[in-house]
């Protein structure tokens, strides 16, 4: 069974809420990257986006973690049934 969980990462900061309620009968989830400037070059997503997200939603969301300490970044969000989170090894 395939799921769909578009990407918001590039979606403009203003609409971001306009594009997750466009999509939300199409796509089982959202994909949202968190980046830290340390283990990539970019800086992208907060945990205040991230609540925020929540308020447009009731979609689970792939979190996606380019983070040098995943496992510690995990320990602050707020997981809803059905999220994944992922990260890289290397």
């Amino acid at each position: 069974m395939k799921k769909l969980y578009p990407s918001i990462f590039s979606a403009p900061q203003l609409e971001k809420k306009e594009l997750l309620k466009s999509l939300a009968s199409s796509a089982d989830g959202f994909h949202y990257d968190l980046m830290d400037l340390h283990f990539v070059d970019n800086l992208t997503g907060s945990f205040a986006e991230l609540a925020e997200l929540r308020n447009y939603t009731e979609k689970p969301l792939w979190i996606h973690a380019m983070v040098m300490e995943p496992y510690s970044l995990s320990k602050k969000i707020s997981f809803l049934p059905g999220d994944i989170y992922s990260w890289h090894i290397e």
